[in-house]
């Protein structure tokens, strides 16, 4: 398994544990679990 979808859970895993700024948070995670699954895709796909 590649480290970086590794990163990317233990990631949102630690926002999903934290309570604050869940709104800003989980926005962030969001684009930055889609942007690093598009990247991985493209990477991949090359």
């Amino acid at each position: 398994m590649p480290y970086a979808i590794l990163a990317i859970a233990s990631f949102i895993a630690g926002g999903l544990t934290f309570g604050g700024l869940t709104q800003l948070t989980n926005r962030v995670l969001l684009i930055g679990l889609v942007g690093g699954a598009a990247y991985y895709v493209l990477k991949v796909n090359k």
